[in-house]
C-alpha cells in the first residue's frame, strides 16, 4: 500500500482521471472522543490510500472494508456506525458513523475545499522560494509570494494555492 500524505481535491481528480475506482470515505456525525472530527475524508482504492481519518484499527478496519466493496464492485453509497470500544480495538470510548461513497464526477462536484490552515507570505522568487512553493503545493495553504524581480517567477503555471506579487504576473 502507497499512502499518500494528504487527501486534497487535487488527487482525487487524479485518480479520477485515471479512472482509479475508489471509495471517498467522510466521518458523518460524531459522540465523544473521536480520533478526528466531523468531515475528515479519505480516498481508498485497491492500491492506495490519500488522506487518514485517524489511524488505528479503525482506520485499518474502514480500508479493509472499502476494498472489500471495491472487489465485489459494489457502487451505492453506504454508512457504518462504529463504537470505538474494546471490540474495535480502541479506546477512544467515543462513537461516529463512516460514510462510504464511490468517487465519481458528482462527488467531486460537491467537494468542499477545507480552508487553508496557513498563510504564508513568501519573500523571493529565486531558487529557495521556488522550492518553498512547490513543497507547499501540497499543503492546505495559500502562498502570497512577493518579488520585484518578475523574470524570477517561473515561466511555468505556479501552484494554485500560490499567487505571485506584484499581480501583473
Amino acid at each position: 500500500m502507497i499512502a499518500a500524505p494528504e487527501l486534497s481535491l487535487a488527487t482525487a481528480e487524479a485518480w479520477l482521471a485515471r479512472g482509479e475506482a475508489a471509495l471517498l470515505l467522510r466521518v458523518g456525525a460524531t459522540r465523544g472522543s473521536v480520533p478526528r472530527e466531523q468531515g475528515t475524508t479519505m480516498l481508498v482504492s485497491a492500491s492506495e490510500v490519500a488522506g487518514t481519518i485517524g489511524g488505528g484499527h479503525l482506520e485499518w478496519q474502514a480500508i479493509a472494508r472499502a476494498r472489500e466493496a471495491l472487489a465485489q464492485g459494489r457502487a451505492e453509497p453506504e454508512v457504518w456506525s462504529v463504537s470505538l470500544g474494546p471490540s474495535l480495538g480502541q479506546c477512544c470510548g467515543g462513537a461516529l458513523s463512516l460514510h462510504f461513497e464511490p468517487l465519481s464526477t458528482q462527488s467531486l462536484a460537491a467537494w468542499a475545499s477545507p480552508p487553508p490552515r496557513f498563510r504564508l507570505q513568501l519573500y523571493g522568487a529565486g531558487h529557495v522560494g521556488r522550492a518553498i512553493v512547490q513543497a507547499c503545493a501540497t499543503l492546505p495553504c495559500t502562498v502570497r509570494w512577493l518579488d520585484e524581480r518578475d523574470a524570477e517567477f517561473p515561466a511555468a503555471p505556479c501552484p494554485p494555492t500560490s499567487t505571485p506579487w506584484p499581480p501583473s504576473l
